[in-house]
């Protein structure tokens, strides 16, 4: 009696023991549970510290149906140490990737019946059919008699650890001997659940009734925790290699010193499309479909190595880089392959290739001077026809001479000031008129249309573009100009002498008219105000584009030239049945304008609104435009714009209303001087319109506080 209640006594310290050690083993693995391995050994532990601590106290408390319940209670640890330490070994193998999400669910179907009928075990005696109470001195003790659903689970159980030492087994072949310590304690720990629990169910251990198996976990605990602390089993250096080693966007394949495959993570997977059961083949037997990676890949030396595989599963272009692979000791272990998938940037090349040739060939044949220069404005490529124009050779000027070197000295200052405002706003040139200096000191027109070169995300590159000679036109206008400047001042004379004798017929200083004769005159009379205003428009643009004009800047209310400008213009609004309104912010500041020019500017656009606009109204805005800017607008709610006609508006003897809407006597210069006075003025004109929609013309005015500044510089 005595020999049994010591035996107990043992049993019992050694389930706190082990309970003590499983608790020690589940702390250590909680601070890898960011990791798949940490995760499942943590899950290991706490069903194995359910199991031996339910058990302890199954055997410490005294009421049969308290220790009943317990045991029930503990077959939530006992159900899942199976399946989870066969999972644990498969995540720490790298195998569990070959399973899919219901393989693993599936482990638990038998666990989870198993734990059921344990707990309704009073319904059916699957589990137990017969529980037995032994007195020992003061303690009450059970003995539990097993039926078919234990043996089941026992087996299940040992089929799940046969597997796991398997498994441990052929990774073992895979890792340098150095690594294989770990692994050795790990496959002696799987053993001893299987030794107690034979023990335990064939009646074999020498304490009758009593489950060894828990208490085998206790020498299972220390030789997994030999794994853990001295071999660092879950050291997070190897399983971050590991997550790197298959989280790499480059290829990697391990080699030995017999040439086979010992590794290969999924990328190089996808790269060759195979799978990792090439492992343990001979490099040329793994990738017998890539003789050209295969057969020759001792042939790479450790540099990188581009070469093209053809296959029927894949075309394309490798970059192959070989790296020894070399223990602690300094011995060669074999080699380290690196794969990375260049396929996208050799046709990138290829295209790129292609595209310069062409666009080489075509700049050669152009008439245009076609041109490239970096960020710093270094020509870095021009067409041969610089030669016949400027006088420089294509070699005297690529990689040697900046854009604005080609202009007179006293304007590059300006140029590059302008042109890098276009290249830090990455804006295209378009039509940029400037003069250009050839070779022997002769100059040049040149009109530049330009577009960036921008990388993948959006840096500038440089610039792309074409030089055409307009000297020729320059010219021609310059000759047409002065020709329509010289006709006007010459009409101007003989008409104002028409019109004055018109003027004395029709108010018949030479005697009385009858109706038809004022009215013949009325028409000649109208066409000659018509003709007049017609070289007046001419003369004054001719005069602001080529002699300039004087402008009397004073500070001025906006809103009071608006509030005078209504008045004058309201009656020929009544006569077109609109309404001319106003909308006017009163906290605007002074600007600096010339009165005169900019009720010309303003005539202009609102004569133009009343033109186009049959019925509705038009509106004068004003209100603030930025820090330095107030805005003007004249809105109407006429026939609208064509998109494509707004880019002519303010090109001179440009008409884009409809043939039937236009009317006669109409030169198409007024939006082109409306244009140079508004820019005079530090100002900018545009128009926001939409054909049907009316139209919106706006302008800004510098205020007086910034202008000085302008001015000055």
């Amino acid at each position: 009696m005595h020999g049994l209640i010591w035996q107990y006594q043992i049993y019992t310290g050694s389930l706190l023991l082990a309970s003590l050690i499983v608790f020690i083993l589940l702390h250590s693995g909680w601070q890898f549970r960011n990791t798949s391995e940490g995760k499942c050994f943590t899950l290991l532990m706490a069903s194995l510290f359910i199991w031996t601590v339910l058990q302890f106290l199954e055997v410490i408390f005294q009421d049969p149906f308290v220790k009943i319940w317990l045991s029930k209670i503990s077959y939530i640890g006992i159900v899942n140490v199976g399946p989870l330490f066969f999972l644990f070994i498969l995540t720490y193998t790298q195998q569990i990737k070959k399973w899919k999400i219901l393989q693993i669910l599936a482990l638990w179907i038998i666990p989870v019946t198993v734990l059921l009928l344990a707990i309704t075990n009073e319904w059916h005696h699957l589990i137990w059919p017969n529980i037995i109470q032994v007195q020992i001195g003061f303690k009450t003790y059970l003995t539990y008699q097993h039926g078919f659903i234990v043996y089941l689970l026992a087996a299940y159980s040992y089929l799940a650890l046969f597997f796991s030492a398997i498994s441990l087994i052929y990774y073992m072949k895979q890792v340098p001997k150095e690594a294989r310590s770990k692994i050795y304690f790990l496959l002696i720990g799987a053993f001893f659940p299987l030794i107690g629990s034979v023990l335990y169910l064939g009646k074999g251990p020498p304490f009758p009734g009593m489950d060894l198996t828990p208490f085998s976990f206790l020498l299972t605990g220390i030789f997994i925790s030999i794994s853990v602390f001295r071999f660092q089993l879950l050291d997070i250096i190897p399983i971050a290699l590991d997550v790197l080693f298959t989280s790499m966007t480059k290829g990697v394949i391990a080699i030995d010193l017999n040439n086979r495959v010992v590794a290969i993570n999924p990328s190089a997977e996808k790269i060759f499309q195979i799978h990792s059961i090439v492992i343990g083949q001979k490099v040329w037997e793994a990738f017998q479909g890539y003789p050209e990676f295969g057969n020759q890949f001792h042939l790479f030396v450790s540099e990188n190595n581009e070469f093209e595989i053809e296959n029927p599963k894949r075309n394309g272009w490798l970059n192959v880089r070989i790296s020894p692979i070399i223990d602690s000791k300094k011995n060669y272990k074999g080699r380290l392959i690196t794969l990375e998938d260049i396929t996208t940037r050799k046709r990138t090349e290829k295209n790129l290739q292609e595209s310069k040739e062409r666009f080489e060939q075509v700049a050669e044949q152009a008439r245009e001077i076609i041109w490239e220069i970096d960020t710093d404005g270094l020509y870095t490529y021009i067409s041969p026809r610089i030669e016949s124009i400027v006088g420089y050779k294509p070699e005297e000027i690529v990689g040697k001479m900046h854009y604005y070197e080609l202009h007179p000295a006293e304007q590059r200052q300006s140029i590059r000031e302008e042109a890098k405002k276009i290249f830090q706003e990455k804006g295209i040139f378009r039509d940029y008129v400037s003069e250009v200096e050839t070779k022997e000191g002769k100059r040049l027109f040149f009109s530049t249309n330009g577009v960036p070169i921008l990388n993948d995300q959006g840096e500038l590159l440089g610039y792309r573009g074409s030089d055409y000679d307009i000297t020729i036109l320059k010219k021609m206008e310059q000759v047409k100009d002065e020709f329509i400047s010289t006709v006007s001042h010459e009409l101007r004379t003989p008409l104002t002498i028409i019109k004055e004798s018109i003027n004395i017929v029709l108010n018949e200083y030479t005697g009385p008219l009858n109706l038809e004769q004022k009215e013949s005159l009325m028409i000649g009379k109208r066409n000659v105000d018509r003709l007049s205003r017609l070289i007046n428009d001419v003369l004054d643009f001719q005069k602001i584009q080529f002699e300039g004009f004087s402008m009397n800047l004073q500070p001025e209310n906006i809103n009071l030239i608006a509030k005078e400008f209504q008045i004058t213009m309201l009656s020929i609004a009544r006569e077109k049945g609109l309404d001319l309104r106003l909308e006017l912010d009163v906290n605007l500041p002074d600007v600096m304008l010339d009165k005169d020019r900019i009720i010309q500017v303003l005539t202009n656009l609102i004569n133009n609104a009343f033109k186009f606009t049959e019925n509705g109204y038009v509106l004068i805005r004003t209100e603030p435009y930025d820090d330095s800017f107030i805005k003007v607008t004249i809105q109407d709610t006429g026939i609208g714009i064509a998109l494509e006609n707004i880019e002519k508006l303010f090109q001179r003897f440009s008409q884009v209303a409809p043939f039937e809407l236009r009317k006669s006597g109409s030169t198409g210069l007024g939006l082109a001087i409306c244009k140079e006075i508004i820019e005079k003025h530090h100002g900018k004109i545009w128009v926001e319109s939409e054909l049907g929609k009316g139209s919106s013309f706006c302008f800004t005015l510098l205020l007086s506080s910034v202008i000085y500044n302008i001015d000055s510089q």
